[in-house]
């Protein structure tokens, strides 16, 4: 296990001030950015194994992840996570997070007005509201709501229900323009596939006049492909990423790739998993690339099982072993047992979405 000594002398780049449980830490070794995550409370093991796991199989798959390794800083367990992102050659991050919310505010502003959230309502906030309001959790943040399209539509459906207070030209203005922004409102808000996401790319491409990678269809059916099988349920729309380089879109490689195969036992999974339709079936038939890539996953999760597993153990051995939990009496059968358990769900999962897929395909048919 990498012991991180660096942490101790070098830079911190972004240091965590949240009071979630995972944390994380970046910090630099000359030009090349590191982030280290950790769990406070020392709960939510199974996230870092699932990191390291993933990473590994998306190697032998031949999918573009974030490589993670165990790691420890100051007797605290966790992972180490190499920055994707090179700004040497300037590369900069574009979350498809940040795509979305620019179309949704701009289809917001063509509704009620650009002034309406970045003058009317912030107005109103400052002046009225937030001074009537005495608990600090119920005011208002105006410059979340003048910049965040999912702000403005909770504020906009709270203002038509009577939630919350307002002036009635703010509230005339909404009642008026209801219909038309509980439909975008539905849009935002809907479950995402693979072509959905592909749809973002390539009109915030034509709208900046960007070039799209020849990969960046294989990559995003790649990775849809992945999270599918190990359950992931974390893939929202910021833990999606493009790099852009050189007026050309590529998409970045897998991130936060922790919260996968059941890692909660105490809830059921969310809905955060961008699902897999015809768009990616019909690319399975006709890209070679990401059929190799099907054909390589198959074959570790069916016939190289074993030889993986193991292999992951001795390669992962003393790191795992700090990740059992303290009640296990026999760690090494619980190692064993819990990741040939995330293996048997894996091969549920991967016979499961051809299932899907060839409904997804036979209903476009019909």
């Amino acid at each position: 296990m990498d012991k991180l000594s660096i942490l101790k002398t070098k830079k911190f780049i972004l240091p965590n001030k949240t009071n979630t449980a995972d944390c994380h830490i970046w910090y630099a070794d000359n030009s090349q950015e590191f982030m280290f995550k950790y769990n406070k409370e020392n709960i939510n093991y199974s996230i870092f194994i699932n990191e390291v796991l993933i990473s590994c199989i998306a190697k032998e798959a031949n999918i573009e992840c974030q490589q993670a390794t165990f790691a420890s800083f100051h007797k605290v367990n966790g992972v180490k996570i190499k920055s994707f992102l090179d700004k040497t050659k300037g590369e900069k991050e574009i979350k498809i997070y940040d795509i979305v919310n620019e179309k949704y505010l701009a289809m917001i502003d063509n509704v009620l007005g650009k002034s309406f959230f970045s003058e009317i309502v912030p107005t109103y906030i400052k002046s009225t509201y937030n001074k009537n309001i005495k608990d600090k959790e119920n005011k208002i943040d105006t410059t979340l709501i003048m910049n965040d399209a999912q702000a403005q539509l909770d504020y906009i459906i709270k203002i038509h229900l009577n939630i919350i207070e307002c002036d009635n030209r703010i509230k005339k203005i909404i009642n008026d323009n209801y219909q038309k922004l509980f439909e975008i409102s539905t849009l935002y808000n809907k479950e995402l596939t693979d072509e959905d996401i592909y749809s973002y790319i390539q009109e915030y491409s034509k709208k900046y006049n960007y070039n799209l990678d020849e990969n960046i269809v294989t990559n995003l059916c790649k990775m849809v492909i992945l999270d599918y099988v190990t359950m992931q349920e974390d893939r929202h729309t910021e833990n999606i990423s493009l790099i852009l380089q050189n007026k050309t879109l590529r998409l970045a490689p897998m991130f936060d790739n922790g919260r996968c195969l059941l890692f909660n036992k105490c809830r059921m999974p969310t809905s955060y998993m961008i699902r897999p339709t015809a768009f990616t079936y019909k690319n399975l038939n006709t890209n070679k690339e990401l059929a190799t890539t099907d054909m390589k996953l198959k074959k570790l999760l069916f016939e190289n099982e074993s030889t993986f597993v193991d292999k992951f153990i001795k390669n992962n051995h003393d790191a795992l072993i700090n990740f059992v939990p303290n009640k296990v009496e026999n760690k090494e059968e619980w190692i064993s047992k819990t990741l040939n358990a995330k293996f048997k769900l894996m091969k549920q999962n991967y016979n499961l979405m051809y299932v899907n897929l060839n409904k997804n395909v036979d209903k476009q048919l019909i």
